[in-house]
């Protein structure tokens, strides 16, 4: 049995089933729907729908992968490249999280959405990994779409794809559901975790290995977070830690080197008017070990490791 969930406001009913018309029209006739009594079936407000489909096997996969992959194109503006008239890791970064921010709507497990139940989104882990960066004002796609979960963590897995069709880059990113009173983890819902797309392999490792410890930074920069430093959470946005750790590198890099890759684990929310520490240090040729820490506690607030190339 199969699983097809449309998405439902209660002001929208006829849609659904135009959306199921629409589904119908596009190869899959043959299928035996059962009844539908729109007066029972759909009086949920902002739920998923629930069909259930006698005959899975007639159905290619790809019409169950529509509803829960998302495309989003975004054009490379000039304030987003660097030197090298190519845009940055972090814009890319920023490009994944509008592109996963709109696929979470769409699916009705947004950060607004999760609010209604007291509890919201956090970024736990992220990794992206480049082997191109498009230039400036070139229009590039990125794909992505939820890919399960272990109750604690939900994935996400993030493609880049170039105005020529090519793969230039892939991400994968793990979040976890906190409490908003007590601001600790809890359990994702079942409904979330159902939607995701079983995979047999992430497009980069979904792994938990600790990073290096920093014991003697080769450069430490110290800040204090401002107001646009924030997001709507009232907390640093995710992408600014990228951009603090690949803009304060040490004088001793190799000149013109671009960051083709970030992991990044974030561990304690940062606030308003914080001071904080950058700290970074050279593991080996190219790869940098990076440390953000609370300036007068020393908590650490993430941790990453960055790959830098020619």
């Amino acid at each position: 049995m199969a699983l097809l969930y449309l998405r439902a406001q209660p002001h929208l009913k006829r849609s659904v089933f135009q959306q199921i018309e629409s589904l119908l029209s596009r190869g899959i006739s043959n299928l035996p729907f059962p009844p539908i009594n729109e007066s029972s079936r759909f009086s949920y407000s902002n739920l998923y729908i629930l069909l259930d489909v006698y005959q899975p096997a007639s159905i290619p996969t790809e019409h169950f992968m529509s509803t829960i992959k998302h495309s989003e194109e975004f054009v490379v503006r000039s304030y987003e490249v660097g030197q090298n008239e190519h845009a940055t890791l972090p814009v890319i970064a920023n490009y994944f999280q509008e592109a996963a921010g709109k696929n979470a709507r769409n699916l009705n497990f947004d950060i607004e959405d999760l609010h209604e139940k007291g509890v919201t989104w956090v970024l736990y882990r992220m990794h992206i990994k480049m082997g191109a960066f498009p230039q400036r004002w070139e229009s590039v796609t990125v794909n992505t779409w939820p890919s399960s979960g272990d109750g604690i963590r939900a994935f996400r897995d993030y493609e880049l794809i170039d105005d020529i069709g090519q793969v230039v880059g892939a991400g994968i990113s793990q979040w976890m559901v906190l409490n908003i009173k007590n601001r600790r983890p809890v359990r994702i819902p079942a409904e979330i975790l159902e939607m995701g797309l079983e995979v047999e392999e992430h497009k980069l490792p979904a792994d938990k290995k600790p990073f290096p410890e920093m014991d003697a930074p080769e450069i430490t920069t110290k800040l204090t977070v401002s107001l646009h430093d924030l997001d709507m959470n009232r907390h640093v946005n995710n992408v600014k830690y990228i951009e603090w750790m690949t803009g304060f590198m040490p004088k001793s890099m190799q000149p013109d080197l671009v960051c083709a890759e970030i992991n990044i684990q974030y561990h304690i929310e940062c606030v308003q008017n914080q001071e904080i520490l950058i700290k970074t240090k050279k593991l080996q040729c190219k790869t940098y070990l990076h440390a953000i820490v609370d300036a007068n506690t020393d908590n650490l607030l993430a941790k990453g490791v960055s790959v830098w190339k020619d």
